[in-house]
């Protein structure tokens, strides 16, 4: 069994394991709980699988998989113009992968070696009709992008991750499900050579909400 299946089956069972916790919370305060719409401080927790799709000078695989944990604070609640609310997202993204061979990698890694990749982030995000169940989100920020390829070797990068997603809200406002894609590209420079890495990941989440007034 290669690194990409056993991965991809850990991923899947964090999000499988995850969703079934979200799903029994829940349920378990549904009858308590009363309709509440969109406000300051409401808070959310997600965990996200992707799919990367990469390019560049580092990765060998150009297909493999992603992990992410977010935490989103709300600022500012639902303005008149589309009903927009303003959040702070703080993300970590995981994802693992081969680097290429000699001739083609050009950032300083350990070539032919299973390289991770972990990425800290702050976005600045806004979602569109924030008091409806089904809103888009559109979003964008700064991360360190902190790459090792050995114990002895490694590197950090600045990147500017952009996102885009679509969120579904329960009913009651305790869990929500998302679909989206996240795009992110940083580049090094050695001997007058500029190495690029950049990738985009499909993924897809599960969420809690915690009201602003609970917190």
């Amino acid at each position: 069994m290669n690194s990409n299946t056993r991965t991809g089956r850990l991923v899947c069972s964090q999000l499988l394991q995850i969703g079934v916790a979200a799903l029994c919370v829940c349920f378990g305060f549904y009858s308590q709980s009363e309709t509440a719409l969109a406000a300051q401080g409401d808070t959310t927790i997600s965990q996200r699988a992707g799919y990367v799709i990469s390019d560049g000078n580092l990765s060998r695989d150009r297909n493999h998989l992603g992990q992410m944990f977010s935490i989103t604070r709300t600022f500012h609640g639902p303005m008149k113009f589309l009903n927009t609310e303003l959040m702070h997202r703080f993300s970590i993204l995981y994802d693992s992968f081969y680097t290429l061979g000699d001739n083609n990698l050009l950032f300083p890694v350990v070539p032919h070696t299973q390289a991770r990749l972990i990425e800290p982030s702050i976005h600045f995000e806004l979602c569109l009709f924030s008091t409806l169940n089904l809103r888009p989100c559109i979003g964008g920020g700064i991360s360190g992008v902190y790459l090792q390829s050995s114990i002895q070797n490694y590197q950090i990068y600045a990147a500017a991750p952009a996102e885009a997603r679509l969120l579904f809200a329960s009913k009651d406002r305790l869990f929500f499900f998302e679909v989206g894609a996240r795009y992110r590209q940083f580049q090094n420079r050695v001997d007058g050579y500029v190495a690029k890495h950049k990738d985009v990941m499909p993924f897809i989440g599960i969420g809690l909400f915690f009201p602003g007034e609970a917190i």
